[in-house]
């Protein structure tokens, strides 16, 4: 992911890119990557073994994508590893969208209950160290949008993320 970054970087000219607004997004279990991107980048053991600087490897900013049903851990809300423990005053912003998958198991309303604690602890890290974060929740629907039963959540969800995007300060 880091090299990604700054690949990305090294050829935004050639590439017709803007190199201050590479964006890093996750989804559902890819969030984890996502926000290990935007809270790792300057730390000394990576820069040592990526041999970049550290403005090469922030990501300019971060969305997060979850559905409600997808697995997580309880501890995974509070250990000292976890994404939120990393967030600092330097930590890119977020836009942070949640969507139910409307189960009615209790396995999978603790899912979601944990799922919710690890985005919305996410986010108020962010706030809390004067970061701007977004955290969205829409209703019901499918976990992947290719299996969307409800294509206009999607369409909302989609918009708000681009019109969150457009901000040139972003």
């Amino acid at each position: 992911g880091f090299s990604a970054i700054a690949w990305i970087r090294g050829h935004a000219k050639e590439w017709n890119v803007d190199a201050e607004r590479i964006v890093v997004c996750g989804f559902s279990e890819s969030i984890p990557l996502a926000e290990g991107l935007m809270t790792l980048w300057k730390d000394a053991l990576l820069l040592e073994k990526v041999g970049y600087a550290p403005q090469h490897l922030r990501p300019d900013a971060g969305i997060l994508i979850r559905f409600f049903n997808s697995q997580s851990s309880p501890e995974e809300v509070t250990t000292p590893n976890s994404a939120a423990q990393r967030v600092d005053c330097d930590t890119p912003p977020a836009f942070i969208w949640c969507q139910s998958a409307g189960s009615t198991s209790s396995e999978n309303r603790l899912a979601g209950k944990i799922n919710f604690d690890l985005l919305t602890t996410f986010a108020t890290a962010l706030l809390q160290n004067g970061r701007p974060a977004e955290l969205h929740i829409f209703g019901e629907n499918t976990h992947g949008y290719s299996l969307a039963v409800d294509r206009s959540t999607l369409q909302k969800s989609e918009r708000s993320t681009c019109e969150w995007l457009e901000p040139a300060e972003r």
